[in-house]
């Protein structure tokens, strides 16, 4: 019997006789029961794994009739899209993306615990059961706690974190909370890897009697010779002329032109990340840690709504309020049902995509996460965002413009704001990449959305392209996206959140009252209060005067951090330190104390640079402490690559000698 969360776990696999190669996983976590069946299709030429996974929760589970005049279960609801993208997310980056047979996962809640969470147990039986029958990829299991007086609990709840991974590292995190601060959730993060573990030996003892694994379907393969040169060339001066010469001459020996397209994606994708790698600027100039400009407008409509740019992506969130509780959404879940003030729809490319995708679905759930905890109150409150055009953090964008589209209809907002972290990794080296374009999107092995106000993060979710992400990456990754976004909102021009006078609409709600007449006579009595902006003024933000995320920044925001893996002997060293605290050798500190910490580990004066340029006559370095910018002489016959951070310490004859390199960034 394995107890796990104070619960027996236990999984029971069996074999379909189908036409199609097929396994049944019966999954058990206390009274809460998953069967999960799997199925292996035809070959599909993709640039993607091809994964489908579906989610159903039976209301037999809970002892409930269905709702509605069929008393049956409906298609799937928003819930059980949100927790089959999560279980997608989940396994799709451990699969080998060369298996190039379609993939069908159907995931069916037929008995349900509140304390056990069967979205995590589906993630568990999902990636099991893909074991089970052969298929290349990596064993990976779900864990969901719950924050409550500060203390990270087993099971779903209000404050949730829902974490995928396995021994080496992370597969998906998403995340709903009410301002947390990073160490916060990295805490509750530790707590879910630490229960991985066991999670993953208990599967595998249960999977000794597994099928061998199926081979991927052979494809065709040839090699033709491109100028890598031009391909950067014609992505960093956006000349598609050049792009498209290449790629005609690439494909031209193919027959297979869909496999041909793959590889040619592949190639491109290899040889971008390489230059972004050893280079010092991006594909469109910016540098690692600068977000692309944003201008936010609220000057177009008569109704509360706020217009963003940032830099070729365009959002209009506008807000609709009514007094009519008829307005509310009822939002369908398996134990009863919800009725929410405030919800968000999000359609993307407004006016050119017909219908609702799951994308879409996901994008507004995790644009309310990163907003609800701000609005409160009696009237339902929509808020539809617009994408008319792309380029990366999309919904992101939608936090900021509908925090402040929220604001203009006399909510009393903060600035929340919200931005996306990539992370490229080659070896033990990483590098991030603050506010991701939709092609430094397809190059990062990361996407990390991560909203939040100054005062805490709301809202994160991790996708990955990578077979896992190691736990002291994401670390950091959280503390860096973190001081990232304190940034952004730091750099908004100041505003207020009261609303605008806005002209009386022809809409009139269910009680034949126009909402906003009535909802300015709601807040009349402390307009005199709120400060007005001008009609035509627009809110920017100013990102020429933005620093680095990585450099100290003299502002009253919290101090920047740092991580780095130590040595065998420096994690000896540092542990033997009182007030230093250590995970899996890896150390996080601030800026403005790493010197000293660096010192008390190594036991002599020590500092810490990051090397900037390489000259003839030594090096130019940025010392993080003080941020003061030097050319100093290092005793040294390694290649300092601009970008390494160096732990210094002083020799007897007053000689600086390189002790330890923190995040190598190799050429």
């Amino acid at each position: 019997m394995y107890m796990f969360q104070d619960y027996e776990l236990t999984f029971d696999y069996k074999h379909v006789d189908s036409e199609k190669p097929s396994a049944r996983c019966v999954a058990r976590h206390g009274q809460t029961v998953v069967i999960v069946i799997a199925s292996i299709g035809e070959v599909e030429v993709s640039d993607c794994v091809p994964l489908t996974v579906n989610y159903s929760e039976r209301f037999y589970s809970v002892n409930r009739i269905p709702p509605g005049f069929q008393k049956r279960e409906p298609r799937s609801r928003d819930a059980e899209i949100l927790a089959a993208r999560l279980i997608d997310r989940s396994i799709r980056p451990t699969i080998d993306e060369f298996f190039n047979r379609s993939i069908l996962i159907n995931c069916t809640v037929v008995s349900y615990n509140r304390a056990c969470s069967p979205e995590a147990l589906s993630i568990s039986a999902a990636s099991s059961i893909l074991n089970y029958m052969g298929v290349p990829c990596e064993l990976v299991s779900g864990v969901a706690l719950n924050l409550k007086s500060n203390t990270w609990l087993n099971g779903p709840g209000t404050t949730s974190l829902v974490v995928a991974g396995n021994y080496y590292g992370l597969s998906t995190l998403e995340l709903t909370s009410s301002q947390l601060s990073p160490a916060e959730i990295i805490q509750g993060v530790q707590m879910a890897s630490a229960q991985i573990g066991p999670n993953i030996d208990f599967i595998r003892t249960k999977l000794k009697k597994c099928r061998s694994l199926i081979a991927p379907a052979p494809m065709e393969y040839k090699n033709p010779i491109i100028d890598p040169e031009s391909v950067i060339k014609g992505y960093f001066n956006s000349d598609q002329n050049i792009l498209e010469a290449e790629k005609a001459k690439y494909l031209t020996p193919w027959n297979n032109r869909d496999a041909g397209l793959l590889h040619w994606k592949q190639i491109v994708r290899s040889v971008l990340r390489t230059r972004l790698l050893s280079g010092l600027r991006r594909i469109d100039g910016r540098d690692f840690e600068s977000p692309r400009p944003m201008h936010a407008t609220r000057d177009l409509l008569s109704v509360p709504h706020c217009y963003v740019t940032r830099g070729n992506t365009e959002v209009l969130c506008v807000v609709t309020e009514s007094n009519n509780q008829n307005d509310s959404q009822l939002y369908e879940l398996l134990e009863q049902n919800e009725v929410r003030k405030f919800f968000v729809h999000y359609n993307y490319l407004a006016g050119q995509n017909m219908g609702i995708s799951r994308r879409e679905i996901g994008h507004a759930n995790l644009i309310r996460n990163a907003l609800k905890c701000f609005v409160s109150g009696d009237r339902a409150i929509r808020l539809v965002s617009e994408v008319f055009q792309s380029d990366g953090s999309s919904s992101m964008s939608s936090v900021y413009a509908g925090s402040v589209a929220l604001g203009n209809a006399g909510l009393e907002m903060p600035v929340v704001a919200g931005t996306s972290i990539g992370c490229l990794t080659q070896n033990s080296s990483y590098r991030f990449l603050t506010d991701l374009t939709a092609t430094e999107d397809f190059l990062s092995d990361m996407d990390l959305k991560i909203a939040g106000t100054k005062e805490g993060i709301t809202a994160v979710q991790v996708d990955l392209k990578v077979r896992n992400l190691p736990w002291y990456i994401l670390e950091h990754a959280i503390h860096y996206g973190y001081a990232s976004l304190a940034q952004i909102i730091g750099s908004t021009v100041k505003h207020s959140p009261g609303r605008h006078e806005y002209s009386a609409t022809k809409h009139e709600n269910g009680t034949g009252k126009n909402d906003h007449s009535s909802a300015r006579h709601e807040h009349s009595a402390n307009k005199q209060e709120r400060e007005h902006r001008p009609r035509n003024e627009s809110l920017k933000i100013a990102t020429d005067d933005v620093q680095p995320a990585q450099t100290p920044v003299k502002d009253d925001h919290k101090p920047r951090s740092i991580s780095f893996k130590l040595s065998g002997e420096e994690a000896e060293a540092a542990a033997k330190v009182e007030g230093i605290s250590m995970y899996n050798d890896v150390l996080t500190t601030t800026w403005d104390k790493v010197d000293s910490t660096m010192g008390s580990i190594l036991g002599c004066q020590t500092t810490c640079i990051k090397v900037l340029k390489t000259t003839t006559d030594g090096i130019e370095v940025q010392f993080v402490g003080d941020g003061v910018r030097s050319k100093i002489q290092l005793d040294t016959k390694k290649e300092l690559v601009p970008g390494t951070y160096l732990a210094l310490s002083k020799t007897k004859l007053k000689k600086w000698k390189i002790r330890s390199v923190l995040n190598r960034a190799k050429r």
